[in-house]
């Protein structure tokens, strides 16, 4: 193997440099040249190591690569990526499989596959605005969750609207932004 030792800031460090006119960009290769290529075979890993408070070198995170099916004409890889949490390593794990991605998910079966634990509040979306929206869209469809400040709102436009469903405090209006009643029609 190779060792590269140094005590100085930033050093020591690997360069690559492309000098060409083109949009290509230097290219760091992991070869697994298998006689018997299987299915999750690991292909190659990057592991970041650093000191805890007590001295001892630990494994903080990683980064590994693999076959996930090598099925000539069908083949899937995937990227992990792993993080140590609670002094558990590889805890936090993200997936890229194809075009899918899993959170805390070894084999995400879609786009967004996110396993939240223990955890009941599984997703957190933030604006910094008085309002956010979240977009659920078919081929010819478009409809709207909606926040704003203290109501929600549900329906085909991505904002509070009296042609959507609006939950406003703890009043319902239909044909109405600002219900008067539980059930405002």
């Amino acid at each position: 193997g190779l060792t590269m030792s140094n005590s100085s800031s930033n050093l020591p460090k690997i360069s690559m440099t492309n000098t060409n006119a083109d949009n290509s960009s230097p290219l760091l290769d992991f070869i697994k040249d298998s006689a018997s290529p299987a299915d999750s075979d690991d292909l190659g890993g990057i592991r970041f190591y650093g000191d805890d408070s007590g001295g001892a070198q630990h494994n903080f995170a990683r980064i590994d690569a693999e076959s996930t099916t090598v099925a000539a004409g069908s083949e899937v890889g995937s990227i992990k990526f792993r993080t140590t949490d609670g002094g558990t390593d590889n805890t936090g794990l993200m997936i890229l499989s194809g075009s899918k991605v899993g959170i805390n998910v070894a084999a995400p079966v879609r786009h967004l596959d996110v396993n939240s634990g223990g955890i009941d509040n599984v997703v957190r979306f933030t604006s910094t605005d008085n309002r956010a929206n979240l977009q659920l869209s078919d081929d010819d469809t478009n409809r709207y969750i909606v926040t704003e400040n203290s109501a929600i709102s549900l329906g085909s436009n991505s904002a509070l609207h009296v042609d959507n469903l609006n939950y406003v405090g703890t009043k319902l209006g239909i044909g109405t932004t600002a219900p008067t009643r539980t059930l405002d029609v």
